[in-house]
C-alpha cells in the first residue's frame, strides 16, 4: 500500500476514533 491521499486521512481518521 502507498502513501495515498486517501490512506492518510484514513490512518488520521483512526487515530482520532481510537483517542
Amino acid at each position: 500500500m502507498r502513501d495515498t491521499p486517501m490512506s492518510r486521512y484514513q490512518e488520521l481518521a483512526t487515530k482520532l476514533l481510537t483517542d
